[in-house]
């Protein structure tokens, strides 16, 4: 009996690292939608925390005292517990369903699936709780929290990759404004070429210098996304490939910011011909 406890917090452990420590979604694009669909994740937090306490409770009276009473008990109290996890797991699909949605506009065939998949998994979980009302004892409820432990390995590789698709997304943006400004920028040098002013030459060559540094930079952001799903359909950890992964996008992030000054250097020297 006591792995059965033990199952239960292995994966009450992993949801709470999952949706509380790496899977922050109150990101850039906000909307009606996911504001609500946000409070009521949070909302449920704190109703699972509440009745998770008085499983952990239930739980030790039990063990304890092993009587037919504090059996019902725990029997009672698990199955609220879990009913109450569902609930918080769910209302945080929703709401990064709805964020994935508002973030990546589901442009191609990878962010469709992978939207579909929330889809399903979600439906999924929540048809779960009809099994759990039909348990009758402890035994009944370890096999099925046993059973959903592949369930919630899927919805952690989900989350994780829906999250890696909106900071995708956050990074790509910043890499498309400075493309749509570099463009611009070359067709001005263009419109200058045949001068012969140093001031000119200079821009020219910097310039030339700089597209080929955002272009290793937009490069490197494409390849992360695919490494990063790559490494998760792998069955690497998906929590630790998602950290390293934020890291990347964050360095490349920056470095991305860090070329607008350098490009607005070349402006002015345009400007001075």
């Amino acid at each position: 009996m006591r792995r059965f406890w033990s199952i239960f917090f292995v994966f009450i452990l992993g949801i709470i690292l999952l949706l509380h420590k790496n899977g922050p979604i109150t990101l850039a694009v906000s909307s009606p939608d996911f504001e609500q669909a946000y409070q009521t994740y949070i909302q449920s937090s704190s109703v699972y925390q509440t009745d998770f306490e008085k499983f952990v409770l239930a739980r030790s009276q039990y063990l304890t005292f092993k009587s037919i009473s504090s059996e019902s008990e725990a029997i009672a109290a698990t199955k609220k517990m879990i009913f109450s996890r569902t609930d918080f797991v769910a209302n945080y699909l929703k709401a990064l369903r709805i964020k994935l949605a508002l973030e990546t506009n589901i442009l191609d065939y990878q962010e469709n699936l992978l939207y579909l998949q929330l889809d399903n998994e979600l439906s999924s979980l929540l048809n779960s709780k009809e099994v759990v009302t039909s348990a009758q004892d402890l035994k009944e409820l370890s096999k099925i929290e046993k059973d959903s432990g592949e369930k919630f390995k899927e919805i952690k590789k989900s989350a994780y990759k829906s999250l890696s698709l909106i900071i995708y997304h956050q990074t790509l943006k910043e890499t498309t404004d400075l493309r749509k400004q570099v463009d611009l920028l070359k067709t001005k040098l263009g419109e200058y070429a045949g001068l012969g002013n140093s001031d000119l030459s200079n821009a020219q060559k910097r310039f030339s210098q700089l597209d080929d540094q955002l272009r290793s930079l937009e490069k490197e952001v494409a390849e992360n996304r695919k490494n990063f799903f790559s490494q998760v359909d792998g069955q690497a950890d998906p929590e630790r490939a998602y950290l390293t992964y934020k890291e990347q996008m964050s360095s490349l992030n920056m470095a991305i910011l860090n070329l607008f000054p350098s490009f607005e250097e070349i402006i002015f020297l345009i400007k001075k011909t």
